[in-house]
């Protein structure tokens, strides 16, 4: 008896098309905004030398209130905490992204 070959796929073509299929989900889309968020926050807290104690007391808030939000807890991603920390970083948050106000340097 012949056992029928499966179509041979690889992991990664695998993971892209199950990522396809909730592209447009919004729950999708707001885990994809977040993530954006922290590691944007993470890279420029990195660049400024800043560490969450630091940062921590800069906006008032416990280095819990912190890990949380570098975490991705929605619950921290509140309008007025992120342009409280973009105020922080030296950046403006639209909605969705922030944007240096400082020029950068070539």
């Amino acid at each position: 008896m012949s056992i029928p070959r499966a179509t041979a796929i690889n992991s990664q073509d695998w993971f892209k098309a199950k990522l396809d299929l909730f592209k447009d989900d919004p729950e999708f889309r707001m885990e994809e905004v977040i993530l954006d968020i922290t590691e944007h926050v993470t890279a420029t807290m990195r660049d400024l030398g800043i560490d969450r104690a630091e940062l921590a007391r800069r906006m008032g808030v416990s280095e819990r209130e912190i890990t949380r939000l570098l975490a991705g807890d929605r619950d921290m991603f509140t309008r007025e905490v992120l342009e409280t920390l973009g105020k922080i970083l030296g950046e403006e948050f639209d909605g969705t992204e922030f944007a240096s106000r400082v020029p950068s340097r070539p």
